[in-house]
């Protein structure tokens, strides 16, 4: 019963025209991409003409603001309405189904370059218009991972990555009460789901720190050299451990530390002096910042057998210092606290290639990119 009046309301919904609605998505809510062009379009006055709503997956509505002509919906049946009315679909997480044949557009923003083998996980559906993706090198590759055509990626750069362009955010006025001088901010890839084994990609939870003993030697290193060692795990990853240690300058935060901060994971990113990850994509996002990266090489082998890699590893990601014990972490750090960037010429080399100069602000492009697609609809 319940089915059949739900496929009547919809037949309902159908009948009547689009309205001037816009729908957001992102994971976590109102973030990434996704944000950054919703920002751009509101400064440009958009939600004058267009009522504006993001879809949320987690957060409650009472948490956001309230700017005119924009809702925040939760509510399955809200949510549903605004589907099968909306003319614009704008998504970084997940994919939108069109509900018509015609009047709507379904563009979604890519929240990664091509790096590991995701064919396994992603296929982007049939009904989507359009994607915007990082850089026109990675096109092909992008394409072969998410296993869709070509000609609907259109390569003109993440918006999120614009605040990497720009002046370095204040790091010292997020972490009052930490005696540093510079920033390690690390970022490791998901590896090890702490309650599902069959959704992990390595034997190791995070790299490196597996015992009380290295994590005390990375954070005497760290605190000798005035470096502060952010670290950002996956919300799924078991780290128990280390979080329950009193650390000096090994640090662990969350979404709720960036909510509570009003920062930006990428403006955080922006203003770190170098950035620790492995076989994230964030390595290219990094790479238009210049400064150092290090790469957690601990279980290369054993990731690459497990999930593997849709570049060749070797050339692609030779801009970062491989990383693969303890003492190895420790000569980073050193270096970092120093200023001693060893692999700046080749890191530019590969920057200049992924990024082709000059390297310009990419959301104002999207969102003229979007004042074109609400046009013609």
């Amino acid at each position: 019963m319940f089915n059949w009046i739900k496929k009547t309301i919809k037949k309902i919904l159908l009948l009547l025209p689009t309205k001037n609605i816009v729908l957001f998505e992102s994971h976590p809510d109102c973030t990434g991409n996704t944000k950054a062009v919703f920002d751009e379009m509101i400064r440009r006055g958009y939600n004058s003409k267009y009522k504006m709503i993001w879809l949320l997956q987690t957060s409650d509505p009472k948490d956001h603001n309230r700017l005119p002509n924009v809702r925040y919906y939760k509510d399955g049946n809200r949510i549903y309405v605004a589907y099968c009315r909306a003319k614009l679909f704008i998504s970084e997480n997940c994919y939108f189904s069109k509900t018509r044949a015609h009047g709507q557009y379904a563009l979604h923003i890519f929240h990664g370059g091509a790096l590991k083998d995701v064919r396994a996980y992603y296929r982007v559906p049939e009904d989507i218009d359009e994607i915007i993706t990082e850089s026109p090198f990675l096109l092909e590759l992008d394409a072969k991972n998410n296993s869709c055509r070509k000609e609907i990626l259109n390569p003109l750069g993440f918006p999120r990555n614009d605040v990497l362009l720009g002046v370095k955010v204040e790091i010292d006025k997020l972490f009052k009460g930490h005696d540093f001088k510079k920033m390690i901010y690390w970022m490791p890839t998901f590896r090890q789901h702490k309650t599902n084994s069959s959704l992990s990609h390595s034997s190791i939870s995070i790299p490196i720190i597996h015992d009380e003993k290295t994590v005390g030697q990375i954070n005497r290193k760290a605190q000798e050299y005035g470096v502060l060692i952010v670290v950002k795990p996956h919300p799924a990853q078991d780290i128990s451990m280390v979080k329950s240690m009193q650390l000096s300058n090994l640090l662990f935060i969350d979404d709720t530390f960036l909510s509570k901060q009003k920062v930006s994971n990428y403006e955080l990113l922006a203003g770190a002096d170098a950035l620790l990850t492995d076989y994230s994509s964030v390595y290219y996002d990094y790479l238009l910042t210049n400064r150092s990266i290090g790469l957690c090489w601990e279980d290369y082998d054993e990731y690459k057998k497990r999930e593997g890699f849709i570049i060749d590893t070797d050339i692609m990601m030779a801009g970062g210092e491989k990383i693969y014990t303890a003492d190895d972490l420790c000569g980073f750090i050193e270096r970092v606290g120093k200023g001693i960037d060893l692999l700046y010429e080749k890191r530019t080399e590969i920057r200049n290639l992924i990024f082709p100069p000059p390297v310009e602000p990419c959301t104002g492009k999207v969102v003229d990119r979007i004042d074109e697609i609400l046009i013609n609809l």
